[in-house]
Formats: C-alpha cells, sequence, structure tokens
C-alpha cells in the first residue's frame, strides 16, 4: 500500500544583492538530516557545504552565481518556513561580565539558551555598496568616468587572482558594450592597467562595500538579570 505524501507549499522571495526573485520551498525531514550532519561538524566547511546543499535542493538559487549573502538570506528564508522563524543559540558571558555585587554569593550561569527572528535579520552594507554602483537587473554597474563602466555580477569567486573577472559581465564604452566574448582575461588585464589609479576608486570601494547578514540577539541574564546585546553575521554563526 502506498502511504500519503504531504504536499509543501511553493515560497517567492527577492534576494537583496542580486535582486532576483527566487522560489522556494520547506525542506523534509529527510533533508533536514543533510543540515544536521553539518551543524554537528566542528569543520566550518561542512557547515558552509550543508547550508549550500539545502539552497540547492529546495530553491532554484544559483549557489555558484550567487553572492554568499543571497545564499544565506535563502537558507534563513527556507529554515523559517520549514521550521520556525525562531532561532535559538548558546549565548555565553563571561561570569565577571555579569551584574551579581560582590556580596552576593550567587553564580551567573556563563552560559544559557537566547535567540533571534529570521524576519529581523538584516543585510548591511547595501546602501553603501549603491553608493559607488547602479544596478541594472541582476548586475552592478560602476561608471569609471561618464563613458567607461564596468558591468558587475556580484557572487562567490574561489580564485582571488582573477576574482574581478570573473565577476565581470562586461565593460562599457558609452554607446558600445563589450561582453566576456568579446575579451579574455589577458585583455582585461591589460584594460584595468591602463586605468589611472584615481579612476578605480569608486570600484574599490563599491568592492569593499561587502554586505553581510546581521542579526541582533538581546538578552538577559536569569541569575542577575542584567541586559545583553550581541550581534552576531553570517549564517554559519547561526548554526551553532
Amino acid at each position: 500500500m502506498k502511504l500519503p505524501r504531504f504536499d509543501v507549499p511553493n515560497h517567492e522571495q527577492t534576494l537583496p544583492v542580486s535582486g532576483k526573485v527566487f522560489k522556494f520551498r520547506p525542506y523534509t525531514v529527510k533533508e533536514e538530516k543533510i543540515l544536521m550532519m553539518g551543524v554537528q561538524s566542528e569543520d566550518v566547511a561542512d557547515k558552509v557545504n550543508a547550508v549550500n546543499q539545502i539552497v540547492s535542493i529546495c530553491s532554484d538559487v544559483d549557489i555558484i552565481n550567487n553572492h554568499p549573502v543571497d545564499i544565506e538570506f535563502a537558507f534563513l528564508q527556507i529554515r523559517s518556513c520549514s521550521v520556525s522563524s525562531a532561532v535559538e543559540v548558546n549565548f555565553e558571558a563571561s561570569k565577571q561580565a555579569c551584574g551579581l555585587p560582590p556580596e552576593d554569593t550567587r553564580q551567573c550561569l556563563g552560559s544559557w539558551k537566547a535567540g533571534f527572528d529570521i524576519r529581523d535579520v538584516t543585510v548591511e552594507n547595501l546602501k553603501e555598496a549603491e553608493k559607488y554602483a547602479i544596478r541594472r537587473g541582476d548586475n552592478w554597474v560602476v561608471m569609471l568616468d561618464e563613458k567607461i563602466g564596468i558591468e558587475l555580477q556580484i557572487k562567490s569567486v574561489n580564485d582571488a587572482a582573477s576574482a574581478l573577472f570573473d565577476m565581470v559581465v562586461s565593460i562599457i564604452d558609452d554607446d558600445s558594450v563589450y561582453t566576456k566574448e568579446d575579451f579574455n582575461l589577458s585583455d582585461f588585464e591589460e584594460f584595468i592597467g591602463s586605468i589611472p589609479p584615481y579612476k578605480l576608486v569608486p570600484l574599490n570601494k563599491f568592492i569593499d562595500a561587502v554586505p553581510y547578514t546581521k542579526a541582533v540577539i538581546n538578552t538577559i541574564c536569569p541569575t542577575c538579570k542584567k541586559q545583553f546585546t550581541y550581534e552576531t553575521s553570517g549564517v554559519v554563526n547561526f548554526l551553532v
């Protein structure tokens, strides 16, 4: 006899960095095991790999050609609709940081359960990036002067030496547009090498304005009732 299968709802959201609309669904109990293995590992690479697998399986987000923040954001949305928007974490504070007066013989715990809501997670530095570049669909355009600009796709890259070339979509020269089919890495390096350093300032500032996810944890020591506020960034931190 065939047992019934649960239908899982599909959702849509907009990725914060690329601006793409993506589709996603909750992960199942079977898929949750991937995540649990990542959580239990002490290797950060295993945790990141678990997140990437969940995003690949449960959404149409391209984990290769999207910014890590977009992948983190997608994972948090998937986690929210799969389990809950509430995330529980272990909060640690030194006993010296707590607020018991010297004459009090009690001891603060040093560690207790705290949490945050996924709906309150923010993406920082997007406004900073927009100071130096203009969104064009899924990409960003940095103008080096009135006519010449570089169109970029902000994504995760493996090789720092060719990172900028990997992100480049096209070179704009007034009304002319040169796509990756028109030039290779050597051509691009020669192009970059011909630019006066001051003209690269907006490009450098745009790349330095790295977006990141941020969650604020507000918690109170169960013993001394002192309030603590802690900021955490990066999806891997949300898993430990």
